[in-house]
């Protein structure tokens, strides 16, 4: 963390139609256990990764990026329409980039990491390592 000077970093969705590039200098990277984060991720929680006036290049599919913003609120996701990846998007103040970290292809670098709406957090949500189950993905 703290070390910002950096080169590009690229991101994709599962089925690789989309991928996109990011200069890997974040602000903030928040984990997010509100109900709206958790309902559109199926997930206890989001990692997002936030940067002011970032430039987010789309190298391939942009076309395929589909956004949702949920009406009379500024929440809002972006995802592939052909295999529901989360992906980036610019923010409602049309300055700040959103990116999943997840979609990231390598590590991020940011200044600061948050826990946030934490009072919304499920109670079956795991506090960290060490849960039972493999530990790597097979194919």
């Amino acid at each position: 963390m703290g070390d910002k000077v950096g080169s590009c970093v690229t991101g994709r969705c599962l089925c690789g139609q989309v991928v996109f590039e990011i200069e890997n200098r974040f602000d903030d990277l928040f984990y997010c256990y509100c109900d709206r984060c958790r309902r559109v991720t199926g997930s206890a929680h989001v990692s997002n990764l936030f940067v002011a006036d970032g430039e987010l290049n789309w190298l391939h599919g942009q076309a395929e990026v589909a956004t949702y913003t949920l009406p009379d609120t500024g929440f809002r996701n972006a995802f592939c329409r052909d295999c529901g990846s989360a992906l980036p998007y610019v923010c409602l103040d049309e300055r700040t980039v959103m990116v999943p970290a997840g979609a990231l292809d390598d590590a991020p670098k940011f200044d600061r990491k948050s826990h946030i709406f934490t009072d919304e957090k499920v109670g079956w949500c795991p506090e960290g390592k060490g849960a039972d189950g493999p530990s790597a993905a097979s194919d």
